[in-house]
């Protein structure tokens, strides 16, 4: 049991060749994680910070954290590092990627980015896992371990009230080096992402805002789509709900304190197939905004 579980965590986030490398609730606090065009394109200078813990059932738990710092230079250049952490179980992957994008200022709140990113990625099971949890007489060796690039390319366009991106990660698709023959060969899966958000606001004094946002993810044999409503009040208080197609609904409350940090929180209502465990997931973020 803990074998399948692994694989299939493994295999929907990271890829036997299969499934995509991303999931957020928050979606939109993450975007230069997918795609290195939207380093410094909505906020000059952002960071943040994110975790979650996927819960299934009371046997097994998934954690990540995210993290990335942007800053945009002479009003053209875009440069951000993006970290990113998993945990399964006993099996660990992290990424690191730095980020570049070349901005076209069409005027002072509107443009377009073009992006690429190189970035390295980590994944390790420990060697006598296959001894611990598998039978002595078996012929199963569940090794994986190993080191691969993962380099990325994107566009961005941003004006004041409206936002899309298109990202392309782990492009090469380049197996992951040494390994034996025996163990089991994981290769990353290049993925596509396309996002956006249209802001509308609304009242006298413009206090109540809007923002219907949208993230496709696709490896060409399964597209996951999260569609969300975020309203912001007084830009301070901000409640949305997000619905992730054959997976979750999930439902997030934040505060913007001064315009300086971003504190939230989602709660994910699971209904994935994958498992018929009682499943659900916490995410806890934190933005700066300089």
């Amino acid at each position: 049991m803990k074998i399948a579980l692994i694989l299939i965590v493994f295999s929907t986030s990271f890829g036997v060749k299969a499934q995509q490398d991303f999931v957020s609730s928050a979606f939109w606090n993450n975007y230069a994680h997918v795609n290195p065009a939207m380093s410094s394109l909505e906020f000059r200078r952002h960071a943040s910070f994110m975790y979650r813990r996927d819960q299934f059932g009371s046997l097994y738990s998934a954690d990540r954290i995210m993290a990335n710092a942007n800053i945009l230079l002479a009003e053209k250049h875009g440069v951000g590092v993006v970290y990113d952490l998993s945990t399964y179980s006993l099996l660990k992957s992290s990424s690191a990627k730095l980020n570049y994008n070349y901005r076209l200022n069409f005027s002072e709140d509107r443009g377009l980015s073009f992006g690429a990113s190189l970035g390295v990625t980590t994944n390790k099971l420990p060697d006598d896992y296959g001894d611990t949890y598998l039978p002595s007489d078996t012929s199963i060796q569940l090794v994986i371990k190993g080191v691969y690039f993962t380099p990325s390319v994107g566009l961005g366009y941003n004006s004041r009230n409206f936002m899309l991106g298109f990202g392309i990660t782990n492009i090469a698709e380049g197996e992951i080096s040494n390994l034996r023959e025996d163990e089991v060969n994981i290769s990353p899966v290049r993925n596509y992402y396309l996002n956006g958000h249209y802001k509308i606001n609304l009242g006298s004094k413009k206090n109540l805002e809007i923002r219907p946002q949208f993230l496709v993810r696709t490896d060409l044999s399964f597209t996951s789509i999260d569609l969300n409503a975020l309203v912001t009040y007084k830009k301070r208080y901000w409640a949305g709900i997000t619905y992730r197609n054959r997976d979750a609904f999930a439902f997030m409350l934040g505060w913007d304190i001064k315009k300086k940090i971003r504190v939230g929180y989602s709660f994910d209502w699971i209904q994935s197939k994958l498992t018929t465990a009682k499943s659900s997931a916490h995410e806890l973020g934190i933005g700066i905004f300089l």
